[in-house]
């Protein structure tokens, strides 16, 4: 078995680089659901889930509010993008906390007063910025196992993988409670009506 430094590097540096879709994997086409289940499944495989995305979920993210609802059946590149960024959304808020956020866009995809958000463009111009938090994110992991070894040093206690794992493991459940928890607030503070 590989040492689990190693193993939280490799697989560190692996979803860095395959967690986000690159702009330029989504077709010009349009699809039907399951043919964008099948696409988003295969460029996202490094989560490990088998099904990511089904025809379901997409039907439900239409019934929800959280997507526009398809032209004949299929989902243009826009859509497409959206889905994407409806399943990171989800990853870290509840299904109501996600149709708030996705309400304003869906609205604005259906009205002939506003003018229309380009979620092409403005997928593409957030692409560089998210694969680079997600390369950061990736380093500070490898990193914070480095600190915590040699914290472990320190206290004689660098024998014990099963202290150093659970250590790390907390290390980056803080992290992720910090940044939810934050994201829960603005949340709440900027598109929750029962609030106001």
């Amino acid at each position: 078995m590989v040492r689990y430094e190693e193993f939280i590097r490799k697989f560190a540096g692996e979803f860095a680089e395959n967690s986000v879709i690159d702009p330029e994997d989504f077709p010009d086409m349009e699809l039907y659901a399951d043919q964008v289940a099948e696409l988003i499944n295969a460029r996202l495989a490094v989560y490990g889930k088998k099904r990511l995305l089904t025809a379901s979920m997409i039907n439900d993210f239409v019934k929800k509010g959280l997507l526009r609802a398809p032209q004949k059946k299929k989902y243009d590149r826009g859509q497409m993008i959206m889905m994407e960024l409806i399943l990171c959304l989800r990853a870290a808020y509840t299904p109501e906390d996600v149709a708030a956020v996705m309400r304003p866009f869906v609205e604005n995809s259906k009205t002939v007063f506003d003018e229309k958000i380009d979620f092409e463009s403005l997928y593409k111009a957030l692409f560089p910025l998210y694969m680079q938090q997600r390369r950061e994110a990736a380093d500070r992991i490898v990193a914070r196992v480095d600190v915590i070894k040699e914290a472990m040093r320190e206290f004689g206690l660098d024998d014990d993988d099963t202290i150093e794992i659970f250590l790390v493991l907390l290390s980056m459940a803080a992290e992720a409670d910090t940044a939810m928890y934050i994201g829960k607030r603005v949340l709440r503070e900027y598109f929750d009506d029962s609030q106001r």
